[in-house]
């Protein structure tokens, strides 16, 4: 905005805004264009590499700037690594030119070939073998890495081996070329600043995965060694503290007295730490948090070997709703919707430490749980909020009415349920009309009603109800179909502007088709046509309600007389007739016949519907000298 403040035409504006996003887009474009020449497929798998080109290229073009297919595959050449050269001269050499499709399936050919190679490399076969040989199940000792003989011995299933070592599981006493670690390795290691350390022994020129001692449960580091986070021994410590884990999947401790109402652990899963070695785990507890015990632990591990308290932060996260955030000095725990701190610790040896006291103090469960329903209510979340989705999202009365009956311990949180306001959301209710036209026909009320289910003897399909707002009296003009509307209108029109002595002013309709051709009939009689909004009907509603109660009292008549549907053109007129005779509140308990004609409607003229009644016959004055006169009837 403060670009284009200052500028009074609107031309002057989209010119503006052209330059600035112009310049925006050509940053862009370069910004993708180097990204694309630096793009490597360093540590990435040659799907990835190649995805990544795609999505680069793919945005370009959706600015307008497509890179051509030649030049996509000499990006994807240039981002390849040394392994790849035999590759690249072959690719580049050719006389002809290699689309993108070939040279993506030769890639992915190429780096199958180069793991296939890899995975038969001897040093490989050497890891490999150890893994293998560590994971069979049977009661020998665990392997172990022999160190007594200078170092030239890889290790020893049973600390057998003698001499300058081999690979050997038994008495192996070989001098071969992979024996004693002296197999011929054409790398070299770069200068000391740039020789990596290893984290296992502390010796520089290799890494944890390529230490001779990687696997050697007796090697002890020198003092010089790089500390490391979270190393499990195999002994007990009388560490009390908890440390954050962010890599740990579950809440674990070497202490028992941690957990509240343990329970024995009978799986056989086990829980592995860095150096590869799985730990048993004896009992599962669980175990609260924090200075008022706001943070519940959940199925804290037992593992007598491990060395310290670890706090798993995704399984925090998740069972708590919280944020954790961590930071140079320490870390907090913070509530996700108040932002709150619930817990907080400090950094102390390349560890996040749970504070001693005050907010960071661990507290037990006070009493263990007597059953096991009782355990299933501690592991799970008993906030209210909860048991309102359970329970299919009720009012909050119910839900506390039902906790409390079934005495379910629950925590009350008010909140606002966004799935209630979306699923139970009603229109608003109009506000309620009390206007009433002040004469005779200055407002009518029309609506057209049908199809309906049956037709009639005669065919009428239809009814229009013409109801005047003042008297609400009421009048019925059936329908064969929507077109006679015209003509029933003019009926209407004629009679009550002759039997009232009053011209009709206003209808009110609800802008129904049929109405619309009603409209050049009302302009030429000067009356003005208002419509309701479209798709409400509440605007329209006294018509709507008549139409109701003409329905109602006409299937009311039909049912009483045990007459089938058929008849309903003649019950709806015969229900208009008597609901104009019957007093309404609307009118102060005066009928709408007594409003219109000044008199009381005679009730004892009426006669129930359906009822059976005999024809009067007259006589006739001529019949045929032999033949005697008729029988006359009476009622």
């Amino acid at each position: 905005m403060t670009q284009i403040v200052g500028l009074n035409t609107a031309a002057e504006i989209w010119d503006a805004l052209e330059t600035i996003f112009s310049a925006v887009s050509k940053a862009k474009i370069m910004q993708l264009r180097l990204q694309l020449q630096r793009q490597k497929n360093r540590g990435l798998s040659m799907i990835d590499f190649l995805l990544k080109i795609k999505s680069i290229t793919d945005n370009l073009a959706a600015i307008g700037e497509p890179v051509k297919e030649q030049d996509q595959v000499l990006y994807i050449s240039g981002g390849l690594g040394a392994e790849y050269n035999s590759f690249v001269i072959s690719a580049t050499t050719r006389t002809d030119s290699v689309t993108l499709e070939e040279i993506h399936s030769m890639l992915l050919t190429h780096e199958a070939r180069l793991e296939q190679q890899h995975s038969i490399d001897p040093t490989n076969l050497i890891q490999a073998n150890v893994v293998s040989a560590q994971s069979r199940k049977n009661h020998s000792p665990p392997m172990q890495f022999n160190n007594t003989s200078g170092g030239n011995n890889f290790y020893s299933k049973q600390n057998r081996s003698r001499g300058r070592g081999g690979f050997s599981t038994g008495r192996n006493q070989g001098r071969g070329r992979f024996n004693g670690g002296r197999f011929n390795n054409s790398q070299t290691f770069p200068s000391n600043n740039d020789r990596p350390i290893c984290q296992v022994c502390g010796k520089m020129g290799h890494t944890t995965i390529d230490c001779w001692h990687h696997y050697d449960q007796n090697f002890q580091p020198n003092v010089n060694a790089s500390p490391t986070a979270m190393l499990a021994s195999f002994s007990a410590t009388n560490d009390t503290s908890w440390f954050m884990d962010t890599g740990a999947t579950h809440h674990m401790t070497p202490n028992s007295s941690n957990l509240a109402a343990p329970t024995t652990y009978h799986g056989k899963k086990k829980v592995f730490v860095g150096n590869g070695y799985g730990l048993s785990i004896t009992n599962i507890g669980h175990s609260l948090l924090g200075e008022n015990a706001t943070l519940k632990l959940h199925n804290i591990l037992h593992v007598p070997k491990l060395s310290h308290n670890l706090i798993s932060v995704p399984k925090l996260c998740y069972e708590n709703d919280v944020l954790v955030e961590f930071n140079a000095c320490g870390f907090v725990v913070k509530d996700s919707e108040t932002k709150k701190a619930l817990l907080q610790g400090k950094l102390e040896h390349g560890l996040y430490k749970v504070g001693d006291g005050g907010l960071c103090k661990l507290s037990a469960l006070a009493s263990s749980p007597t059953s096991s329903t009782c355990l299933l209510h501690s592991c799970n979340s008993n906030k209210s909020s909860l048991w309102h989705c359970r329970l299919g999202h009720p009012s909050i009365s119910i839900v506390n009415k039902v906790l409390s009956t079934c005495r379910l311990p629950y925590e009350v949180n008010s909140h606002v349920c966004s799935v209630c306001q979306m699923a139970k959301s009603h229109r608003l209710p109009f506000a309620l009309s009390e206007s009433r036209a002040s004469a005779p026909l200055h407002l009518v009320h029309s609506d057209l009603w049908g199809p309906a289910p049956q037709a009639e003897i005669n065919g009428a399909r239809y009814f229009a109800v013409f109801v005047d707002d003042f008297s609400r009296f009421s009048r019925l003009y059936l329908l064969h179909s929507k077109d006679q509307l015209i003509s029933a209108f003019i009926q209407f029109k004629t009679m009550a502007e002759k039997q009232l002595d009053s011209s009709i002013k206003i209808p009110q309709t609800d802008g129904g088709g049929e109405f619309q051709k009603v409209d050049n009939l009302l302009t030429a009689h000067g009356i003005i046509h208002r419509v309701s909004c479209p798709y409400t009907s509440q605007q329209n509603g006294r018509v709507e309600r008549k139409h109701h109660h003409v329905v109602e009292t006409g299937l009311a008549l039909l049912a009483q007389s045990s007459m089938p549907m058929v008849f309903w053109p003649f019950a709806f007129p015969s229900a208009v007739y008597l609901i104009d005779r019957l007093p309404t509140s609307t009118l102060a308990n005066i009928s709408p016949y007594e409003i219109i004609y000044k008199q009381v409607p005679q009730y004892n003229l009426l006669r129930v519907f359906g009822c059976a009644c005999l024809l009067k016959r007259r006589y006739l004055y001529i019949w045929p000298a032999t033949s005697p006169p008729p029988h006359k009837h009476q009622n």
